[in-house]
C-alpha cells in the first residue's frame, strides 16, 4: 500500500463514521419524536381518500349507482379500507375516520363493518355518544328513520366525512329514494374527478409512458454503440466522441479529497438541518421547514466543493457538463428505467417483511400549505436536492472511490452509502438499484447532468402523486 493510499483510507473510513452517526442521530431524533404515528395516519388516511375518490369516480363509468360488476373496482375499494384501518390504528378515537371505513365497508359487504362500529370508544359527554349512534344507525340499519337526516348535528358531520357520497347514497338506496342516491353517486364522481384523473395520469407516466421512452432511449444508445464497433471507433456505449473520455480519471477528486468534502457537506447540512428543523418545530412550519433543509442542503454542497477547490488549487472537478444535452438526456431517461424494477424490488420486500415503506424525509413533504409552498417544495425536491446529492454522492463520493479503487468499486460503495442514509430498509433497496444507475451514468458520459435529471424525475413522480392525495 503506497503513501497516497496510506492517507486516503483513514480518511475514508472516518467520514463513513461521521456519516452513520449522522444516519443514527437522525433516525433516534425522528423515533423519538412525537405525533409521528399520528402524521403517518393523515397520509393512511390521504392515500384512502384517494383510493376512494378513484373508486367512485371509476365505479360511476363502470355501473353508475348499481353494484359493483368488476373485481378490480371491488379491489379498490379493499385497498382504501385497509388504509382507514391502518389510519385508524394510530387514531382509534376519530370518528370521522371510524365512520369512513364503516361507509366503506358497507359498501364493500364486509362482514368488519359490526366490528368497526362496536369497538369505537365511548365518549365521556352524553350528547356524542348519541350523536354516534345515530350515525350508526345511518350505516347499520337495513332501512334508516329518515327523520335521522333532518338533525343538524348528523348531517353536518356526514358533510366533512370523506366518505359522505357513498354514505349518503347508501343511506337513499336502503330508504327506497334511488333517485337521490343516484344524484349523490353523480356529485361522488363529478367531485371525485380531478383528482382520479390526476393520479391516473401520473400513474400512467410513472409507469408507463417514461419508462416506455427510457426504453426507446437505451435501444438507440446500444444501437449507437453496435454502429460504433462496426465503424471501428472504441468508446463507452453510445457516448459521442466529444463525451468519451470520463472525467473520474483526471478530475482532480481523490479519495482523501472526497473524504475531506464528504465530512465538510455533513458538517454543515446536519447541523444547519438540525437547527432549521428546530425553529420550523417550534413555529409549527413543517413545509417551510422542509424547504430550507432542502436548501441547506444545497448550500452545503456548495460550501463543500468550494473548499475543495480552494484546497486543490482550482483543478477540482465534479462534473457538470451540460453538452451534448440530447445525449444527456437519453441517458438520464434511459437510467430511469431502473425506477419501476426498484420499486418492485421493493413491493416484494414489503410483502416479506410485512410492513410498509416509511421513509421519514416524506412527513417533510407531506406538510401540505399553500399551493405556491407546494410548488416551491416540488422545485426543490426535483432540482435542488438532485444537484446537491449528485454533486456530494457521485461527484465527489464516486469520483474519490473510483480514483482509488476503480470504476465498478465506486459505483457500488457509492450507491450503498447513498441508500443507506434514507434510514429505511425497504426505501434503501430501490435506491440502490437506482443508484448504480446514476453512477453508470457519470461513469458513461463523465457528467453528473444525466444523473440529475434521473434523479429529479426519481423524485417527482411520487411527490406529485403525494400532492394529489393531500390537496
Amino acid at each position: 500500500m503506497n503513501r497516497k493510499e496510506n492517507r486516503a483510507l483513514p480518511l475514508f473510513l472516518l467520514a463513513l463514521a461521521l456519516y452513520a452517526g449522522v444516519v443514527y442521530l437522525s433516525l433516534v431524533n425522528y423515533q423519538r419524536e412525537s405525533g409521528k404515528a399520528a402524521d403517518w395516519a393523515k397520509l393512511d388516511r390521504a392515500q384512502a381518500r384517494l383510493l376512494l375518490r378513484s373508486y367512485m369516480y371509476l365505479k360511476y363509468i363502470d355501473s353508475g349507482a348499481a353494484p359493483a360488476r368488476t373485481k378490480w373496482l371491488k379491489d379498490l375499494l379493499s385497498a382504501a379500507n385497509e388504509n382507514w384501518e391502518k389510519a385508524l390504528q394510530a387514531r382509534p378515537a376519530d370518528l370521522q375516520t371510524r365512520m369512513a371505513l364503516a361507509a366503506c365497508q358497507r359498501e364493500a359487504e364486509d362482514p368488519a363493518l359490526g366490528l368497526t362500529l362496536i369497538t369505537a370508544p365511548q365518549a365521556r359527554n352524553q350528547e356524542k355518544n348519541l350523536k354516534f349512534l345515530m350515525l350508526q344507525t345511518l350505516i347499520m340499519a337495513p332501512r334508516p328513520d329518515p327523520k335521522i337526516l333532518t338533525q343538524k348535528t348528523a348531517i353536518e358531520f356526514i358533510n366533512q366525512n370523506p366518505a359522505r357520497r357513498l354514505w349518503m347514497a347508501s343511506v337513499y338506496a336502503r330508504i327506497g329514494e334511488q333517485k337521490k342516491a343516484e344524484r349523490e353517486w353523480l356529485l361522488g364522481y363529478r367531485e371525485s374527478a380531478p383528482y382520479a384523473i390526476a393520479s391516473l395520469i401520473i400513474l400512467a407516466s410513472w409507469w408507463g409512458a417514461v419508462p416506455l421512452i427510457g426504453l426507446v432511449c437505451a435501444l438507440s444508445l446500444v444501437r449507437r454503440k453496435s454502429s460504433q464497433n462496426k465503424g471501428g471507433r472504441s468508446g463507452p456505449a453510445g457516448v459521442p466522441p466529444s463525451v468519451q473520455e470520463p472525467e473520474g480519471a483526471n478530475s482532480g477528486v481523490s479519495l482523501a479529497l472526497a473524504s475531506e468534502g464528504f465530512m465538510i457537506w455533513l458538517a454543515a447540512y446536519f447541523l444547519g438541518g438540525t437547527v432549521i428543523a428546530g425553529i420550523a418545530a417550534y413555529l409549527d412550519l413543517s413545509g417551510s421547514g422542509a424547504l430550507a433543509v432542502m436548501l441547506v442542503s444545497f448550500l452545503a454542497a456548495i460550501i463543500a466543493v468550494s473548499w475543495l477547490k480552494m484546497r486543490s488549487g482550482g483543478r477540482l472537478s465534479v462534473g457538470w457538463r451540460i453538452s451534448p444535452f440530447g445525449f444527456h438526456a437519453r441517458v438520464a431517461l434511459a437510467v430511469f428505467l431502473l425506477s419501476p424494477i426498484g420499486m418492485g424490488l421493493a413491493r416484494l420486500l414489503q410483502y416479506h417483511f410485512q410492513r410498509e415503506m416509511r421513509e421519514p424525509s416524506v412527513l417533510l413533504m407531506a406538510g401540505g400549505g399553500s399551493i405556491l409552498l407546494r410548488a416551491l417544495l416540488l422545485v426543490a425536491a426535483c432540482v435542488i436536492v438532485p444537484i446537491a446529492e449528485e454533486t456530494v454522492f457521485r461527484g465527489l463520493i464516486y469520483r474519490g472511490l473510483r480514483s482509488q479503487w476503480g470504476p465498478f468499486a465506486g459505483i457500488v460503495i457509492s450507491s450503498a452509502i447513498f441508500a443507506v442514509g434514507h434510514m429505511d430498509l425497504i426505501t434503501a433497496l430501490p435506491l440502490f438499484v437506482f443508484s448504480l444507475g446514476l453512477a453508470w451514468s457519470v461513469e458513461r458520459t463523465g457528467s453528473l447532468l444525466p444523473a440529475a435529471i434521473a434523479h429529479g424525475l426519481f423524485n417527482l413522480f411520487p411527490l406529485l402523486l403525494l400532492n394529489v392525495m393531500t390537496l
